[in-house]
């Protein structure tokens, strides 16, 4: 896929960026130290829908201290986490590291090829699937915790600086269908899309660099429903500035992605209608609406369901 390269070419870019750097803090000299930890389920536990592992999937950390607070940023490949394990994973690490929860920031890529973190399945479902989801949720949470200890532990003093461009990889996928006349996705070139990406970037005081935290507003669906587990574009983009700074750790975000998807995506739709069902039923929305539902105004969500159900009507029938 063009656009991983692409990607992280212009992150690679902004890297090289001078620093706006903010005057140093009376109460200390800042200290980082940033790690990840692998989280990718075993090949004989990969939860539904999923059949196969395309790349890993990693927790990462940044963990800041001045002398007198603590904080720790933390991301993982992953859909979404659940409040129940985001809740548990803060507590683990406020009481292992002696960091105050509201210092402790957790997201997720909302990588669409990775598994969601919670909720499981059913008691209905599959005994291997519960155990599947359960197994991988368990290792989602210890990767969390044992990459903000590990980043803890590599603590250097550093500095900070910011620095923003612009990425053209993205664009609006609210359209109407021409046959249909209802909404679906495409890419509509008319509508708004913010082209920005931010990055934060820490590096010793020698200039190595340490961790970036980035931040695009683009759907992590470039594999949507393909049966691999992969960390999609941002996996890539983080793996490829660890492969390219070395020892240095990166953190995809994202920003405001709820109407944007890749430019160059090409949903396979003979896929997404024999896997839609399958996707939903799966352990990790089976509890939950999508994940992406709430990007949608309620009307424009009935539309989308009544357009799904259509061509999967027809689909089933021809």
């Amino acid at each position: 896929m063009l656009l991983f390269p692409k990607t992280a070419l212009v992150i690679a870019l902004l890297m090289q960026l001078p620093f706006i750097q903010a005057p140093a803090a009376e109460v200390g000299a800042l200290k980082a130290g940033a790690a990840r930890v692998e989280i990718t389920p075993d090949a004989n536990a990969i939860p539904r829908p999923y059949t196969s592992i395309l790349d890993p999937l990693y927790a990462r950390a940044i963990y800041l201290e001045n002398g007198q607070d603590r904080a720790v940023l933390l991301n993982a490949d992953v859909g979404a986490i659940a409040t129940v394990i985001t809740d548990k994973v803060s507590a683990d690490i406020s009481r292992d590291l002696n960091i105050p929860a509201a210092s402790i920031l957790i997201s997720a890529t909302h990588d669409h090829s990775a598994i969601f973190g919670g909720p499981r399945a059913g008691p209905g479902a599959p005994a291997e699937s519960n155990a599947a989801a359960k197994a991988f949720e368990t290792k989602l949470v210890s990767g969390l915790v044992q990459a903000a200890k590990q980043a803890r532990d590599k603590i250097q003093p550093a500095r900070i600086g910011y620095g923003s461009g612009s990425l053209y990889l993205n664009v609006n996928r609210d359209a109407i269908n021409e046959e249909t006349r209802l909404w679906t996705q495409q890419p509509n070139l008319n509508y708004p899309s913010d082209k920005t990406l931010a990055v934060i970037k820490i590096e010793s005081l020698n200039g190595q660099l340490i961790a970036v935290y980035m931040n695009y507003a683009m759907h992590a669906n470039s594999l949507f429903l393909n049966g691999m587990v992969s960390g999609d574009f941002p996996g890539e983009a983080q793996r490829y500035l660890e492969r390219t700074y070395d020892k240095a750790i990166a953190l995809w975000t994202s920003g405001a992605a709820g109407d944007q998807n890749p430019l160059y995506w090409r949903a396979n739709h003979v896929i997404e209608r024999a896997r839609i069902r399958a996707v939903q039923e799966a352990e990790h929305v089976t509890r939950a609406p999508p994940s992406c539902m709430p990007c949608l105004p309620a009307t424009r969500q009935q539309t989308k369901f009544r357009w799904i159900r259509s061509r999967w009507t027809r689909a089933s029938n021809s």
